[in-house]
């Protein structure tokens, strides 16, 4: 229980989420960012931005950073030769 706790406090004081536009649906300003699934190929964490009040769930990111990118709408998607295949 108490590490729950801890998992929703970091969650929801990531620095990254300064940068993070009010929630689309709602407008609400309480958002966390929280740990995804593995991809199925590499096996690699991924993140994602959710709404406290709707639990509206933002696109998925590899990093915090990527992931609020992408709630915010900044994003570019990745390329196979920017991942240097």
């Amino acid at each position: 229980m108490v590490r729950d706790a801890e998992e929703l406090v970091r969650a929801y004081s990531e620095p990254h989420l300064k940068s993070a536009r009010p929630c689309p649906f709602c407008g609400d300003e309480n958002l966390g960012v929280f740990q995804g699934p593995e991809t199925r190929i590499s096996h690699t964490k991924t993140w994602y931005v959710m709404c406290a009040r709707c639990v509206c769930r933002g696109p998925i990111g590899a990093s915090p950073e990527r992931a609020v990118a992408a709630w915010n709408g900044d994003f570019e998607p990745v390329r196979r030769r920017d991942l240097g295949r």
